[in-house]
Order: structure tokens, then C-alpha cells, then sequence
């Protein structure tokens, strides 16, 4: 059984409009939710992988809830690596680089945006279509730059770049 509603549509009587939104609702944050468990199965993997012991992390059909966790992998893996070393010199770098990209990056979109000159325009395409140059093109003409400033083994090809752009 249907009945009118004000716009002239039918709908079933005892779906109301509160009603469809609610269960709009429910059906989206049921997607939401599904997807989210699907990116979250990954990070799952990794932890429950390092929990397990080798022959465990190699076995099929896969265990997925390592019994007894061997929580002993991290103490060996903080003994064997420098793993603090590794911290601080990946924060020195990512601390510099956001630093240089915000600096450069915000001095050039101003530029752009609020600056009147002949061949803008020109530059800024340019500055587009060095954007899309493929990574892997670019690899071995900057080793060669890196190589002749000397940079190579140092953290000055990881930083300086962001402060001239990054394109």
C-alpha cells in the first residue's frame, strides 16, 4: 500500500522521510565501515605478522591471530638495528623538507595568484608541465646533478630540493 506524498511521489506507507534518511544513514556509515576495515586489514597483517615466529609467518593456510605473540621479535630487532638512529634522522629530514616545501611552495603560489607580469602565464605552464614528468625520467639526470655538487651518501639531495620547488 502506497500513499501521496507533497511532491506527487509514491512511497511505501510506512517508510517516511525520517525514516530514509535514517537508513541513508545507516547505509552509508555501513560502507564507510566496510571500506575502512578493508584498509585497516593491511596494518593487521604487519603487526600480526610480527608477533609470530618464522615458521608461523610462513605457513599456509596463514594464521592470522599469532598464538603465543612473540613480542620478543621487537627487543632482537632493537638489538640488532639502530632503529633509534633511524627515528631521529627520518624526523631531522621530514622536519627540513616540509619546512622547505611550505617556504617555497607558498612563496610561488603567491606569485602566481597575486602578481601581474608579462609571461606569467608562460611560466606557469611550464611549471605545470614540469609536474608531469614522470619520477623515473628524472632519476638518473639528478644523480648526475648530486654527483658533481658531491652529494651523494649525504642528506642534501633529500632536503635542498625542497626549497627550490618541488617540479
Amino acid at each position: 500500500m502506497a500513499k501521496a506524498t507533497r511532491n506527487g511521489t509514491q512511497c511505501p506507507l510506512w517508510i517516511g522521510r525520517r525514516m530514509r534518511r535514517v537508513l541513508g544513514a545507516a547505509l552509508t556509515y555501513l560502507i564507510l565501515s566496510t571500506g575502512s576495515l578493508l584498509f585497516l586489514l593491511p596494518l593487521y597483517w604487519q603487526v600480526s605478522t610480527s608477533l609470530k615466529t618464522w615458521q608461523d609467518a610462513q605457513r599456509f593456510p596463514p594464521i592470522w591471530v599469532p598464538w603465543p605473540p612473540q613480542f620478543r621479535n621487537y627487543v632482537e630487532l632493537m638489538e640488532r638495528f639502530p632503529v633509534a638512529q633511524y627515528l631521529r634522522n627520518t624526523v631531522f629530514i621530514v622536519v627540513l623538507v616540509i619546512a622547505g616545501t611550505l617556504l617555497s611552495s607558498s612563496l610561488a603560489a603567491y606569485g602566481f595568484s597575486r602578481l601581474r607580469m608579462p609571461g606569467r602565464d608562460i611560466i606557469f605552464l611550464i611549471l605545470l608541465s614540469t609536474l608531469m614528468l614522470p619520477g623515473a625520467v628524472l632519476v638518473i639526470p639528478q644523480f648526475v646533478l648530486f654527483q658533481t655538487l658531491h652529494w651523494v651518501n649525504t642528506y642534501k639531495p633529500l632536503i635542498v630540493p625542497a626549497f627550490f620547488g618541488s617540479s
